[in-house]
């Protein structure tokens, strides 16, 4: 996902706006992805068209499809005045936006880019501070609360970084001075977003093929390492959810990693059935889970970019514990 569409949800959802981006294909074919709000009278679905340098005479070129709404980097004055007498919804990465369907308005406009005080408010969204954001929110669906050092080591990162994504999310109105989480399903949405534009470089992974394990259940039925999780498919399996996983992803760190490709004979392939990748965090933060947070397995089912996973990860939504 682009950056600044990252950056859109993540300031929609501070506005207590709950927005969710699917970029998967949208029954309308010219819309780019299905945005769905959350209202007092249930999920409304947008179809969603992507676009940056929008001008107001390009408004009449938007392609036409059904409950329409613009997603774009910015939404000026005689944008926004063009959209609405056009019949279009928006919202604008400075969370500029004109939403309405039954039960729901949302209205915020004079919005711009962000003064140079306000860019600590990423830290908790940058490639430093997902892992403590991260062991937030798993400590939350634990009913944990920690001191900043313990989230620094669960998090394996500076207490200085962890401080910064402290204050980040008091700023965002997303945890309270007790260190309380007062919107963790919304800040979940927004850490999975920033994950998925970031996967490749906090936690890079590598494809194999095994000559030992046959297919996903018998590597499932095989011995780990301590301190390795599955995710994705293989871990909604895990937990009960009526899945027949055809690939398996595991986070494990470097010696896991090393113990399981020496288990499964793992040989690297590009389209292979087997997936590590490097965990971010310390293993005492899952306690004796097998598998990642739900939160987590959302995202990379989200990441494969298959319907049935779509469908499986949205009923996954609003689940932050840990355990099956």
């Amino acid at each position: 996902m682009r950056h600044w569409l990252v950056e859109l949800l993540r300031r929609v959802r501070a506005e207590g706006v709950d927005a969710r981006l699917e970029s998967s294909p949208s029954p309308d074919s010219a819309a780019d992805g299905t945005l769905t709000v959350a209202s007092p009278t249930g999920q409304q679905r947008f179809s969603a068209v992507i676009r940056t340098g929008l001008s107001p005479s390009a408004v009449g070129l938007l392609p036409a499809v059904n409950n329409p709404i613009l997603l774009a980097d910015h939404v000026s004055a005689p944008l926004a005045q063009a959209l609405t007498r056009a019949g279009w919804n928006y919202i604008d990465q400075h969370a500029n936006a004109h939403v309405s369907a039954p039960g729901l308005v949302v209205r915020i406009e004079g919005r711009g880019p962000a003064r140079a005080a306000k860019v600590s408010i990423s830290a908790p969204f940058t490639k430093a501070g997902l892992p403590v954001t991260f062991a937030l929110l798993v400590l939350h669906g634990q009913g944990v609360k920690a001191t900043q050092r313990e989230l620094a080591d669960y998090a394996e990162t500076s207490l200085a970084t962890t401080n910064r994504v402290v204050r980040a999310l008091r700023e965002l109105r997303q945890l309270s001075s007790e260190g309380k989480l007062l919107r963790p399903d919304m800040l979940a949405e927004s850490w999975a977003d920033a994950y998925l534009a970031q996967r490749d470089l906090l936690a890079p992974g590598q494809a194999y093929t095994s000559d030992v394990w046959k297919g996903v259940p018998e590597m499932r039925s095989s011995a780990r390492p301590a301190g390795t999780y599955l995710g994705s498919e293989a871990a909604a399996a895990e937990v009960g959810l009526s899945i027949r996983p055809i690939t398996v992803l595991l986070y494990a760190d470097t010696a896991g990693r090393n113990q399981i490709i020496q288990a499964g004979r793992l040989r690297r392939d590009s389209g292979g059935w087997v997936e590590i990748r490097q965990r971010f965090w310390s293993a005492g933060l899952l306690g004796d889970s097998a598998v990642v947070p739900p939160f987590l397995v959302r995202a990379d089912l989200s990441a494969m970019e298959d319907p049935r996973l779509s469908a499986l990860a949205a009923s996954m939504v609003g689940s932050l514990s840990t355990r099956s």
